[in-house]
């Protein structure tokens, strides 16, 4: 039976179209070294999108509070270096940086006030 549905989901359904797609999507990720466990994932979803029928989804516990303190950890530094949107990076007569707001406007080195 399930071989029947799975021949009905790949041939009426897309389930062809819709496991190239993952498949590509997932060589794309590929790529780059970050995208490499999504792009496995990729992989397993082109499985399950051509032949679901006859397939169980497990749902594994969360991985807690460790988990979303290393995302945050992950995502900061990002945020940190291209700052925060309408911020704009203005540098003292020293050359240091600071964030500023409008400040960054003519404010850096060798720029020219008349």
């Amino acid at each position: 039976m399930n071989l029947l549905l799975n021949l009905l989901w790949i041939i009426f359904g897309g389930g062809l179209v819709l496991c190239l797609e993952y498949l590509l999507g997932g060589l794309v990720l590929c790529l780059t070294l970050v995208g490499i466990p999504f792009g496995v994932q990729c992989f397993k979803m082109a499985g399950l999108a051509l032949m679901p029928f006859g397939k169980d989804i497990e749902d594994l516990p969360s991985a807690g509070a460790m988990s979303f303190g290393l995302n945050i950890v992950t995502v900061r530094p990002t945020m940190c270096r291209e700052g925060l949107p309408g911020e704009r990076f203005a540098a003292d007569a020293s050359g240091h940086g600071e964030a500023g707001g409008e400040a960054g406007v003519g404010a850096h080195r060798g720029s020219l006030r008349g």
